[in-house]
């Protein structure tokens, strides 16, 4: 699995994720985005005009995107929020798992943040795996939504401790 920025040209297929019925069924708000609100959310970021919002798309190989990983920089700057969307006919293989593993690594060595955090739904079993296979710990659990984090070690380039 390769990484890349997310970009303009990514919009509609970034949309079809976050809009599909899983990925409604475990958002947060439990409802489509409006093409409105898609352009508040990820436009900027895709065009790196926000540097508090950053998106990835990671892909099976440069023509294969499969899905995006999105990064909410806090205005501290040393956490994150990473959210996760796959196509569907990629979910259930481990390529979440991969994801955020490459992608927590990318942000860890170039977002310059110190902690990812992520808000997932338990009923959302797949999510509570990929995130727990990617190394995230459950710091809070409520009766809908969970928060999971990840800490920068060394294995995410920090030296000394």
């Amino acid at each position: 699995m390769i990484l890349r920025p997310g970009a303009p040209d990514d919009f509609e297929k970034i949309l079809a994720w976050r809009n599909s019925p899983l990925a409604i069924q475990y958002s947060k708000s439990g409802r489509a985005l409006t093409r409105e609100d898609g352009i508040k959310t990820y436009g900027d970021a895709l065009s790196r005009m926000d540097s508090s919002r950053r998106v990835l798309i990671p892909c099976l190989d440069p023509a294969t995107p499969i899905g995006y990983l999105r990064f909410d920089i806090g205005a501290e700057g040393n956490c994150a929020e990473v959210s996760i969307a796959l196509d569907a006919k990629f979910q259930g293989q481990g390529h979440g798992t991969e994801a955020l593993k490459k992608g927590c690594a990318h942000a860890f060595a170039h977002y310059g943040v110190e902690r990812i955090t992520a808000v997932v739904m338990g009923a959302n079993e797949v999510s509570v795996k990929a995130f727990t296979n990617a190394g995230f710990a459950c710091i809070q659990n409520e009766t809908d939504f969970s928060t999971y984090e990840l800490k920068r070690d060394r294995r995410h380039g920090k030296t000394g401790e």
